[in-house]
């Protein structure tokens, strides 16, 4: 039965890969060529990420070795790894472990909690060792071949394979304190998706902050061994690996396996309490009162608003390109001399620069699409709106307008963090403004006429249209390639020497154009397209 079931989790995860099963229109099997895609992808994000972490290691190989500080070494390899392993699973962990939704239904048949937990953390332990790689590698690599050491190689393995054990009990811990926080919460998805930001934040903190954290690694050895030396198995794992001594080894890897061992002990016992829905102890008070009688766009919109702001993946997807144009319109406000620098280096730059910032602008706005998946999104319920006795045209138009509601007031704070920081006068500023406005448009009726070709309805798994479907796919690519285009096309009235309101008026045309040309492509085929789903 447990081959059975992981059998089952892989191809589920085949599943999204491909964007899985059969077109919805024609019954065709889905292509392999979105798995090499995806692949390439991954691969290509592996390598990127692993070289910055081989760059890293390879300064402070040299560095800490010369100092006699190996141990200090692998000390920060620990923590690096631990900190890509529970950042990066924590959140699975939540899923899986205490907010499955498929838990009744396994249970429902004669296979045992075990091995359903067990399959479950196999997953789990799957990914860790998979994101443990990306600094394993490279870490191991530029000590070893350096500096051999056959025991310190050996334990350095063995850590590689516990290290994993530790961190899967860690994050199964802060995954039950955020289940546990979030169980009664009314804005249950906001928090997940507030805590989720807050990750990504530190995360780019991180790399902003990496290289000068390098340097200051590199050139303060001892003063972080100090720092670090009353942490005891830290001292354990280093010292076993750059020594191979084995009392440090057995130590160390104590301390990893054995709050795993307690971490699967009380998942075991517990996992029925968990598994099952939680019952709320909530009182709902309702008012007595009349309903308000509203238009057939309005209730369609509010249905959209309502799917899209229960959906932890969608929300947190969706609306990543709109969440960074507020911190960017915020810190051009905040940060006004911001280009200040870079003005006096460069003469002339500042002609450019509304150019620049709202090429900037639209990736944000195109990188990311809410309506290239909106379609999608309605899955097998999809009959429900297709026997309401409304219009075609007004069911798509509430998709569209999903994308323009959430992305339009985040546009506003961004123009006008990019007028005030660029002290641009008013012309230039409406036009640059008018023609952002534009492409969010034009986005939106692209992502539903996309999602209308490209549908997918039999994912399994919500996550599924919103990560890894075709359609969002293609809506990036166009999302991304068309704000160089025309940005090229409006470069050419200032590398004629025109003022910037030109090269405004061109912006702002071009996108005005896309928005028409697309509306009307949406009204022409979206009503067919969406009737013979």
């Amino acid at each position: 039965m447990l081959k059975t079931l992981m059998r089952v989790r892989l191809a589920s995860l085949f599943h999204s890969l491909t964007s899985g099963g059969r077109n919805a229109r024609n019954g065709k099997p889905a292509g392999k060529g979105r798995l090499v895609l995806v692949l390439f992808a991954l691969a290509y994000a592996f390598i990127a990420v692993g070289g910055l972490f081989f760059l890293m290691f390879m300064q402070l190989s040299e560095a800490y070795h010369d100092a006699g500080l190996g141990w200090l070494y692998f000390a920060v390899f620990t923590i690096l790894d631990l900190g890509i392993m529970v950042v990066g699973t924590v959140f699975s962990a939540k899923t899986q472990l205490y907010e499955a939704k498929d838990n009744e239904l396994l249970l429902s048949m004669p296979v045992r909690p075990g091995t359903i937990l067990v399959s479950r953390m196999a997953m789990l332990l799957g990914l860790n060792y998979v994101m443990e790689l990306v600094a394993a590698i490279p870490a191991g690599f530029n000590w070893f071949s350096r500096y051999p050491d056959p025991s310190g190689l050996v334990s350095f393995l063995l850590f590689c394979i516990a290290l994993p054990l530790f961190a899967m009990a860690v994050s199964a811990l802060l995954a039950w304190i955020i289940s546990v926080a979030t169980a009664r919460a009314r804005k249950k998805n906001l928090i997940t998706v507030i805590l989720s930001l807050l990750f990504l934040v530190a995360y780019m903190y991180g790399v902003n902050r990496m290289n000068a954290g390098i340097e200051y690694l590199a050139a303060n050895g001892k003063t972080v061994a100090g720092a670090l030396g009353g942490v005891a198995p830290l001292i354990w794992i280093g010292q076993a690996c750059s020594g191979g001594n084995l009392s440090d080894l057995l130590l160390g890897l104590s301390v990893c396996v054995a709050p795993f061992a307690l971490a699967v002990y009380l998942l075991s016992v517990t996992f029925l309490k968990t598994a099952l829905p939680r019952g709320s102890s909530r009182r709902v008070r309702t008012k007595a009162g009349t309903d308000r009688a509203s238009s057939i766009s309005t209730a369609l919109l509010r249905i959209e608003l309502s799917r899209f702001g229960s959906s932890t993946s969608w929300l947190l997807n969706g609306a990543f390109g709109a969440v960074f144009l507020v911190i960017g319109g915020i810190l051009l406000l905040v940060k006004q001399n911001l280009f200040d620098s870079a003005l006096t280096i460069i003469p002339g730059l500042s002609a450019y620069l509304p150019l620049l910032l709202h090429l900037a602008v639209g990736f944000l706005c195109g990188f990311v699409s809410i309506s290239c998946c909106a379609v999608s999104m309605e899955g097998r319920s999809l009959w429900v709106l297709r026997s309401l006795p409304v219009k075609a045209k007004d069911v798509l138009f509430a998709k569209s307008r999903l994308h323009t509601v959430v992305f339009l007031p985040c546009l506003v704070i961004a123009e006008i963090g990019i007028l005030v920081a660029l002290r641009l006068d008013a012309l230039t500023g409406i036009l640059f403004a008018l023609g952002a406005a534009s492409f969010v448009l034009y986005t939106a009726d692209l992502g539903v006429m996309l999602n209308l070709r490209h549908p997918l309805l039999d994912w399994v798994n919500e996550s599924q249209p919103v990560k890894s479907s075709t359609s969002l796919l293609l809506c990036m690519l166009l999302g991304t390639s068309i704000p160089i285009a025309v940005s090229g096309i409006a470069l050419i009235p200032l590398l004629l020497g025109q003022p910037s309101f030109l090269s405004g008026a061109v912006w702002c045309l071009l996108m005005a154009a896309l928005a028409l040309i697309e509306r009307r492509r949406l009204l022409r085929r979206g009503p067919s397209l969406w009737n013979n789903l």
